[in-house]
Parts: structure tokens; C-alpha cells; sequence
């Protein structure tokens, strides 16, 4: 994200996993992770949250701000199509819909997980987001899709992110 800003000055990141307890995780690595880029990277700072349902102010202001703004969602949080609170109006939003300030931003979607994201409902609720672009992170991809980087078990361990080879 933070090269993504450097190199393009995009802003906007959206990070869809599959479950409540990845969602736990990433943003637990995020909140690790953010002294180490705070001292590699000169930015403006950013913000990181998970989305809320109870808290749609939080859409607008992730659309509205000139900061980096990273929001992880379950993709439950949004694909059960209109009868998800993300695209009813809302009145706290003077009546616009939640999705609605999401498209207009172009968010860059970051998957996490994206093989328990392939179903056509799964693909049409992520496409409705509006993205300028989908990555797709994953170690067990059931099918490659124009594939950037690949890190394999061996590279890891001469790399020294993992401890051992099992």
C-alpha cells in the first residue's frame, strides 16, 4: 500500500477477506506492522479500520479524506446485494447509499484469500465496489490470474520469513 501511494499516489485501499477471523488478524498485523512503515516511508499518515455497519459515517469519511485510508471488510459485509446496509439509503448519509461513496473513490481492493471468493455472487458484490483494480494474495490459488510475484516455501526460508520448512 504505502509503494502503491509512493509510486501512483492512490489513497484509497480496501482489504476483503473471507471471515471474521482474518479480518481479526490483518487488522492485528496492521497495528504491528505500522512503526515499521512509519519509519520507511515519508508520508502523510494513514488509517486503518474495520468496517462497521453501526458506523456508516466511516464510508464518507473514507472517501472524502486526502489521507491513505484502509478499510477491511468481510466479504459477507457486503454481498447479500440489496438487502445489505451498504446499499439501502441511509439517512445519517443525507440519503445516499454507503456503496455509493465507495465507487466514487475507486478503491484499489487487496483479497486476501480470493479462492472463497469466486462464486458469480462473490464477483458481482466485489465488481459493484467500483474498483480501479483487484490484487490478490493467496498461498493456495485455485486459479492464477495474471500472476505478479510468486513466494514459495523455499524462497520464504532462504529469505528468513519462516523459521523451518516442514
Amino acid at each position: 500500500i504505502m509503494e502503491m501511494y509512493q509510486e501512483y499516489g492512490w489513497r484509497k485501499f480496501i482489504i476483503v477477506v473471507p471471515s471474521v477471523a482474518i479480518r481479526e488478524g490483518v487488522i492485528k498485523t496492521l497495528n504491528q506492522t505500522s512503526k515499521h512503515f512509519d519509519k520507511l516511508y515519508d508520508k502523510p499518515s494513514y488509517n486503518f479500520y474495520e468496517y462497521d455497519s453501526d458506523n456508516l459515517q466511516q464510508v464518507r469519511n473514507f472517501a472524502r479524506s486526502n489521507e491513505i485510508e484502509i478499510m477491511v471488510m468481510t466479504l459477507q459485509s457486503f454481498n447479500k446485494g440489496e438487502d445489505n446496509l451498504m446499499f439501502q439509503q441511509q439517512d445519517s448519509l443525507q440519503g445516499d447509499r454507503p456503496v455509493d461513496f465507495i465507487q466514487k473513490s475507486n478503491p484499489a481492493l487487496i483479497l486476501d484469500e480470493p479462492q472463497n471468493m469466486e462464486s458469480e455472487n462473490s464477483k458481482e458484490a466485489l465488481s459493484q465496489l467500483n474498483p480501479l483494480f483487484k490484487l490478490r494474495y493467496s498461498a493456495t490459488h485455485r486459479d492464477t490470474y495474471n500472476l505478479l510475484y510468486q513466494l514459495g516455501p523455499y524462497e520464504a526460508y532462504r529469505k528468513g520469513l519462516v523459521k523451518q520448512i516442514d
